[in-house]
């Protein structure tokens, strides 16, 4: 039986980090993505998070995943699934972070 988890999105100014958490609170491999001088755009900050992503689904090859949560600053929208904008991030604006994922 496949163990069940959600992959965590941690969205920081300086990185995004991810992870797969059970629901114990068992946390698995951390993977970071650096974003100190990148500065990316909506569409590269999305490939980021989406590779994250993949890293933490081949990391976790007997696992099924419920849900992926996703922690930002904001504001954000919750209702959209949006990142309004971002204190750090300033080259993210109006990102419908859920749509894309």
């Amino acid at each position: 039986m496949k163990q069940e988890k959600v992959i965590a999105i941690d969205v920081g100014a300086s990185k995004i980090r991810s992870q797969a958490v059970d629901r114990d609170g068992n946390c698995g491999e951390e993977h970071i993505t650096n974003l100190l001088g990148l500065n990316p755009d909506n569409a590269t900050f999305m490939e980021l998070v989406c590779d994250l992503i993949d890293k933490v689904m081949l990391s976790e090859n007997s696992t099924q995943f419920l849900a992926i949560s996703i922690a930002s600053p904001g504001p954000l929208d919750p209702y959209k699934g949006m990142i309004q904008s971002a204190p750090g991030l300033s080259t993210i604006l109006d990102l419908p972070i859920v749509e894309n994922i």
